[in-house]
């Protein structure tokens, strides 16, 4: 293009400036016809004209592409969430205010239709590069979803895991620590199975997976509402009792833990797996008022036998 080409045959637009999508804007005083024949035969739309002082129109989110970046082919780009459309071009010798995202900006006084069509394919190459950004961004934040799930519940059993079941004790210990009400506590108690380390030994994964499942429903059977499950140990299920009534909610549990093994788990092909365990249980304002999880959780030590207490 002839920066030295009089504006006489320019096209010019006295139409509020307007950006719309996939259409060329030429920031100067005139389009030089060259230049808008090359726009336009590059996007198959005639170019707008945005008159100098208008810059403030061009939105935030511009890709900005300076002929001089060539060949490396420089952007400039905000990073945002924000979705990326087909790309504008504005031609212009300085892009003002205008940050990066999806406008090219190329020196007036240097455009050719070469360049301009250089522009215009590096910025569809920048937009289809966002859209996979965020794609996967996407994809990243379900699989962080899906992560956090994991590290939160046990697989085997649904129940939540040591680390989840002990950020609930230390929640509740906070809320005890905040508001305290005579009526109200925490209390835990701890299951633990005898003879684990033999059934892993003797019996197929599956067998064990399925008798540790059948120990977390009758767990999950006899909790309180307020009260929540967790497997704190291959081998242990632990409870934490909330809310109302922590003293009855305690002596519930301890009951129907005892009760346990009057019923072995049937499994797969009718084998028998005997219930058998030692029972642990602590009430947080008869143990000291602990501050952190791990200690509560190491004053409700599994200690008592359960098999001979029951009838």
């Amino acid at each position: 293009m002839d920066d030295g080409a009089s504006v006489s045959g320019t096209i010019e637009s006295s139409d509020p400036f307007l950006l719309e999508e996939g259409v060329p804007v030429v920031a100067a005083a005139a389009i030089p016809v060259p230049l808008a024949r090359a726009l336009e035969a590059v996007f198959g739309r005639p170019p707008r004209l945005l008159r100098p002082g208008a810059e403030a129109g061009i939105p935030e989110d511009a890709v900005v592409f300076a002929l001089d970046d060539l060949p490396g082919r420089r952007f400039v780009s905000e990073r945002s969430k924000r979705r990326t459309h087909e790309p504008l071009v504005v031609v212009a010798d300085a892009p003002g205010r205008a940050a990066a995202g999806r406008i090219v900006w190329l020196r007036s006084r240097e455009v050719t239709p070469i360049s301009v069509a250089v522009a215009v394919r590096g910025a569809r190459i920048v937009a289809a590069l966002e859209r996979d950004r965020a794609r996967l961004s996407e994809q990243v934040d379900w699989q962080r979803d899906v992560l956090d799930d994991l590290r939160r519940y046990d697989p085997i059993t649904e129940l939540l895991s040591r680390e989840a079941f002990l950020d609930e004790v230390q929640r509740a210990i906070d809320l005890a620590g905040a508001f305290r009400a005579p009526s109200a506590g925490i209390g835990i108690v701890r299951f633990r199975l005898r003879g684990f380390e033999h059934l892993r030994e003797n019996w197929p994964e599956s067998d064990v997976e399925a008798y540790c499942a059948a120990i977390a429903r009758r767990i999950e059977g006899t909790v309180r509402e307020q009260d929540v499950a967790g497997r704190t140990r291959e081998e242990e299920f632990s409870v934490l009792v909330r809310g109302e009534g922590v003293e009855e909610g305690v002596s519930r549990m301890v009951r129907a833990c005892t009760g346990f093994p009057r019923e072995p788990v049937i499994l797969s092909g009718g084998r028998r797996g005997e219930v058998a365990g030692t029972l642990g249980w602590a009430i947080h304002a008869e143990v000291g008022s602990p501050d952190l999880a791990e200690d509560f959780l190491r004053a409700a030590m599994p200690r008592w036998p359960v098999r001979n207490l029951a009838a």
